[in-house]
């Protein structure tokens, strides 16, 4: 199986794209047992659906996701500005995290989540993610 996210928000912006190769196994990880185990979420939907950044990133943590909408797509079609502020909010967020290389990206999940694993504390990120 191959699975494209495009988050560009027009034709008129390059599209960043993620290919992903394996085997569809269902919904993929169960992203809310992993925030009551204490995954920190970098990164969501609002209220309005615009993309909301979450807290600093503490030396200690070793677990993360950062979600985007499952229906991203759609938006791009209806509401280019917003898909331009969810794309400009996942390059952001995702940029700050791998600046820290112990950060990887360890798995996905079809309603949208990123799921981000560090093998143990690292020195973490100063500041606010997206600032």
């Amino acid at each position: 199986m191959r699975v494209c996210w495009d988050v560009a928000a027009a034709s008129t912006v390059e599209a960043e794209r993620v290919f992903l190769q394996g085997r569809a196994a269902g919904g993929g990880p169960d992203v809310g047992s992993r925030i009551r185990a204490g995954a920190v979420t970098l990164l969501s939907a609002g209220p309005a659906g615009e993309p909301v950044r979450g807290p600093r990133i503490d030396p200690v943590v070793t677990s993360a996701v950062l979600g985007i909408p499952a229906d991203i797509e759609q938006i791009r079609r209806t509401d280019p500005p917003l898909a331009l502020s969810w794309r400009c909010a996942l390059r952001t967020t995702l940029a700050l995290v791998m600046a820290d290389s112990a950060w990887k990206v360890t798995g996905f999940a079809r309603s949208g989540w990123y799921l981000l694993e560090r093998p143990s504390p690292g020195r973490g990120m100063i500041g606010r993610v997206g600032q």
